[in-house]
């Protein structure tokens, strides 16, 4: 028999290759105790971190200088209704320990906002709690669904990915959303429908997934005029008769006509990949004021610090190179300081 050993990848990968460096250099390394607070000299140098946790109790480290590695605030209720607004009430991919606690300890020490506030799109998901696919390029759905919008239109292509769908369905009133409609044909691609019907029949609060023998009965469970519906699916079958998308572009081998009953409606939220912009740092990543001054001791890399490297358009993995960059001066000149 031969041994198999499955090749780490992508961000497990980066992990691990960067926690053996810090390993051999002796760096000590503290899990499960998150900083709450920033220590301050009689001058209002930051001189280090105060921890606590319920598991290990009050630490506190002293240091010459501190980089904040954060990330975002996008699971912070409080930080989105101030500072991103529009995010409200949106689910989020962002990691669950995103809750901002490291742009509250800068403010404190004095740190300004940059004016970008931002949420960036993220993937398309059934289950915004369990994700079991993330990002691009396949969203939660297979590319061969019908994707409307909450009128019933199609409004984009469903092999776009999610940059270039998420603006056709951004609503005020509600969460982000899309509906993918497909027949039995693409059902058994469709990664844990089951789960999903079972869930919805449960009376999930968010989980939103549908049965029926015609689209005129489906269009009644998801709330779209049944009409409405209809033509946009005879329309795209069409479509998918000719063998050409004339109206998107999406790609031959995805046109499956809706036609073979049962047929499915499953609710796609948009959800954001996080909160960008956060707290001001200068050319040299030492956290600033809001006048620009550097506030002693203090540096931040990453997405806590983001506001003059993001726009309109996220193309995927540039934050790691956003981190990787800042990371690396901020350390350097915090190494210096540290002298």
């Amino acid at each position: 028999m031969v041994d198999v050993k499955v090749k780490s990848k992508g961000g497990e990968a980066l992990i691990a290759s960067l926690t053996k460096r810090l390993q051999d250099d002796g760096v000590d390394i503290y899990l499960n105790t998150p900083a709450t607070d920033l220590l301050l000299d009689d001058d209002g140098a930051v001189a280090g971190v105060l921890c606590e946790s319920e598991k290990n109790g009050v630490r506190e480290f002293n240091a010459k200088a501190v980089i904040l590695c954060t990330g975002d605030y996008a699971r912070d209720n409080d930080l989105n209704a101030e500072l991103a607004p529009e995010t409200v009430g949106e689910y989020t991919a962002t990691a669950v320990s995103n809750k901002g606690d490291g742009l509250r300890m800068a403010r404190a020490a004095g740190a300004g906002l940059h004016a970008y506030q931002e949420s960036l799109s993220g993937n398309f998901n059934a289950d915004p709690f369990d994700m079991p696919v993330v990002g691009q390029p396949n969203n939660q759905f297979p590319f061969s669904v019908l994707l409307v919008d909450r009128d019933g239109a199609r409004r984009v292509s469903e092999a776009a990915g999610p940059h270039d769908q998420q603006v056709f369905f951004i609503y005020e009133d509600a969460p982000d959303h899309a509906w993918a409609i497909f027949d039995a044909s693409v059902a058994e691609k469709f990664l844990n429908l089951d789960t999903y019907l079972e869930k919805t029949a449960a009376g999930s609060p968010f989980i939103q997934a549908f049965e029926a023998d015609s689209i005129e009965a489906l269009a009644a469970q998801i709330g779209i005029d049944a009409a409405a519906l209809t033509a946009t699916v005879d329309a795209y079958n069409a479509l998918c008769e000719a063998g050409e998308d004339t109206q998107f572009g999406k790609d031959a081998q995805y046109l499956d006509p809706i036609t073979e009953g049962k047929f499915y409606a499953v609710k796609e939220y948009d959800m954001t990949r996080g909160n960008y912009g956060g707290i001001l740092t200068n050319e040299r990543f030492e956290v600033v004021t809001d006048a620009g001054e550097a506030v002693p001791g203090l540096y931040a890399a990453g997405i806590i610090s983001s506001g003059d490297y993001f726009g309109d358009y996220y193309p995927g993995r540039e934050a790691l190179s956003l981190c990787a960059h800042g990371g690396y001066i901020a350390g350097q000149n915090a190494a210096a300081a540290a002298k």
